[in-house]
């Protein structure tokens, strides 16, 4: 007959070779540069990426810091600059784009913001002059131009605008004394019919013809 002692002495074994186990699930597995410092740092859970995965500069300062959960991206990514300042931060769901997408200059200015749903552009979109005013402003919806566009110089000034639906519309390019320079048909992102240039007189100089993104032929008038 078993005396308890040894019960739980096997009790022990069990639980002990349970954890490890366990434990065996899981590991870390750490990549290394030439000189000694770390490259990589990346989490496994049964053989798949798990958890944050960090890469490093040879210097030993942050790349980029991933997170996976089944070996699948999930939530905000980001990249720095080897200077140490954010390069981007992507919001990820299932393994796909899925947020904000926020792109940044070295200076830390902003260069980009894009709005993802599903691996698609879809939402607001904003682009940066240098000097970290408003260059682009605009919308897309599932990968195609939608809504109100507005094209600004360094200056804030307006120098082009669309209206689009679904990828399709006209998009205008100004003179700075406010008249039209040139006008262009869109049909899902792509120009389709007639580009039309102008003089600053107003006057139509030339016109381009495409066809589904290619072009076709230019034509004076």
């Amino acid at each position: 007959m078993m005396s308890l002692h040894n019960k739980y002495k096997i009790g022990v074994i069990v639980i002990l070779t349970t954890i490890l186990v366990a434990c065996s699930n899981e590991s870390v597995k750490t990549s290394y540069y030439d000189n000694g410092n770390t490259s990589s740092e990346l989490h496994y859970k049964n053989e798949q990426l798990n958890g944050e995965s960090i890469y490093y500069y040879e210097d030993g300062t942050i790349q980029s810091k991933y997170t996976y959960i089944n070996g699948v991206l999930e939530g905000i990514s980001k990249s720095w600059f080897l200077n140490g300042s954010l390069e981007n931060e992507i919001s990820f769901k299932e393994g796909k784009l899925d947020g904000a997408k926020k792109t940044y200059k070295m200076d830390g200015t902003t260069a980009y913001l894009e709005t993802y749903k599903n691996d698609q552009l879809n939402g607001k979109y904003i682009s940066y002059h240098s000097n970290g005013k408003v260059r682009i402003k605009g919308s897309y919806d599932q990968g195609l131009y939608d809504g109100y566009w507005m094209y600004l110089d360094r200056f804030g000034r307006m120098v082009g605008e669309a209206d689009f639906k679904h990828g399709s519309g006209k998009q205008k390019a100004y003179y700075t004394n406010g008249k039209i320079k040139q006008l262009v048909s869109f049909k899902e992102n792509k120009k389709d019919g007639r580009e039309e240039f102008y003089s600053l007189e107003g006057k139509l100089i030339k016109v381009k013809l495409y066809k589904e993104g290619n072009f076709i032929e230019e034509r004076l008038k």
